[in-house]
């Protein structure tokens, strides 16, 4: 249900079936990855960290989970590089 949710825009839906599963399989990571994306799209960026990290400890498939977590980096610079732009900064200076 996470999944048709998250494929429908309703993220907040699927965060919660999410932590749902991951209620009762504290160790399933497809639920934790989803959910850690989840976050980001929402830009709940602190979130979707802490729950990607929870999933790199001990995940099987490592590198799905880092191009997600690179993927919620990015989010981050942009928003830096739009916070930038918005103030009239240019790249090197400081925020």
């Amino acid at each position: 249900m996470g999944l048709v949710c998250m494929k429908t825009g309703r993220m907040n839906e699927a965060i919660s079936y999410y932590k749902k599963a991951i209620g009762i399989d504290l160790l399933y990571e497809d639920a934790i990855l989803n959910l850690a994306n989840a976050y980001t799209w929402l830009g709940e960026l602190d979130s979707a960290f802490e729950w990607f990290e929870k999933v790199l400890v001990s995940n099987q498939r490592p590198a799905s989970v880092h191009f997600n977590y690179a993927y919620a980096l990015l989010c981050i610079d942009f928003s830096v590089d739009l916070a930038r732009d918005s103030v009239g900064l240019h790249k090197g200076c400081s925020v």
